[in-house]
């Protein structure tokens, strides 16, 4: 049987790196959707220099 001390450090690193890939994709995701909404604005709205929009 393996040692209780083990187990549980063996737990809290896959927990670690479970958590740091979910905040990692969590990134990706929304710059990636950030960008889409960015280049479609560009697309859509007249005027290309973002400083006139909401103006």
């Amino acid at each position: 049987m393996l040692p209780t001390a083990l187990v549980d450090d063996v737990k809290l690193i896959v927990e670690r790196g479970l958590h740091e890939a979910y905040r990692s994709v969590n990134t990706v995701s929304i710059l990636t959707y950030w960008n889409v909404g960015r280049r479609i604005v560009e697309e859509e709205h007249p005027c290309k220099d973002f400083c006139c929009i909401g103006a």
